[in-house]
């Protein structure tokens, strides 16, 4: 952590060890963080009010569309359990059957190609 976001981490009381990441994930430092960076921040931006727990949607869907596995997420929002992030998470995760089918299809495409077949 920055000499900088270390600052801002003990002026919100949040444990050092914290990550950037983590601070936003599931600290209870957040109210505090909101009141007195977020919400400055946004002042100053001239953006509209958005609520800082929308970050932790908008980390958990990145993370998602990054190919992070269930248990990673899972990890880093501090969920109980991967039911919890599947549950909330779950429509995010593309739907192995169309994976696992386009996967499939290329299989044959390439098996095709090494091996045609003769119209003779």
């Amino acid at each position: 952590m920055s000499d900088e976001a270390s600052s801002v981490a003990i002026d919100l009381d949040v444990p050092p060890a914290a990550t950037p990441e983590r601070i936003v994930a599931r600290s209870r430092a957040l109210p505090r963080v909101s009141r007195r960076v977020w919400e400055p921040a946004l002042r100053r931006a001239k953006v509209r009010r958005v609520v800082l727990h929308s970050l932790r949607h908008t980390f958990a869907s990145q993370l998602i569309a990054l190919g992070e596995d269930v248990k990673y997420v899972q990890t880093q929002l501090g969920h109980a359990s991967a039911t919890l992030t599947l549950d909330t998470y779950g429509h995010l995760w593309p739907r192995e059957s169309r994976r696992t089918a386009a996967r499939f299809e290329a299989l044959l495409a390439d098996a095709r190609v090494k091996n045609p077949v003769s119209t003779e």
